[in-house]
């Protein structure tokens, strides 16, 4: 089940289905046997620093705001579980008929929209002390950028040539891959377009499939 949901489901999303298909990436069809025969055990399956630490936290903006509740005939329950709530909280699923609730809600919600925007849950509410009050939340997009550079990664404009792009000269340049009104957010922020970070710089260009 997990691997149908990951090749059927979750690739196609996340890399389209031409990558999907380039890549061999596609669940055999149930009539053609159904193993991969491909497997090579000489491949080094470890990932790059740049993938883990930079470019594979685009999933963050899959992130919902909530968890939906649904009820055993699929009706909406309210409320709905807020993120903020549920960091380091888990008192919520004693409640009778929660986890149920939730696992439907789960299974009725479409995947959210990849794209360049993270929910304000993790951007303000990160790991929220409800003790404390609001202003005790993180900022996981904040982090992502601080980890990038305490992993000494360069800038998003060093990666462009390895993703077959042009190196930017100017903010100017972004405008194949780039919205023009992230780019002002860009230029507002940076000095120079090489000073832009792999994470907001690689999150900027995601467009939605």
């Amino acid at each position: 089940m997990t691997q149908h949901v990951t090749y059927a489901e979750f690739l196609p999303r996340i890399l389209g289905w031409d990558n999907t298909h380039k890549y061999a990436l596609e669940l055999s069809s149930s009539d053609g046997g159904g193993y991969f025969e491909g497997y090579d055990d000489t491949c080094d399956s470890s990932i790059i620093n740049e993938f883990a630490t930079g470019a594979f936290r685009f999933g963050h903006s899959l992130l919902k705001p909530a968890f939906k509740r649904l009820s055993a005939d699929l009706r909406i329950r309210e409320p709905s579980v807020q993120l903020r709530n549920t960091f380091f909280n888990p008192d919520l699923l004693l409640r009778e008929g929660m986890i149920d609730e939730l696992l439907l809600g789960l299974a009725n919600t479409p995947m959210e929209t990849l794209d360049n925007f993270i929910t304000e849950e993790v951007t303000n509410h990160l790991f929220e002390d409800r003790r404390v009050g609001p202003v005790s939340g993180m900022d996981l997009a904040a982090l992502n950028i601080q980890r990038g550079r305490d992993h000494g990664l360069p800038g998003y404009n060093e990666y462009r040539a390895l993703c077959n792009l042009t190196r930017a000269r100017s903010f100017e340049d972004l405008r194949g891959e780039i919205p023009p009104r992230l780019i002002q957010k860009l230029k507002r922020i940076y000095q120079s377009v090489d000073d832009i970070d792999l994470f907001p710089g690689g999150l900027a260009g995601i467009t939605i499939i």
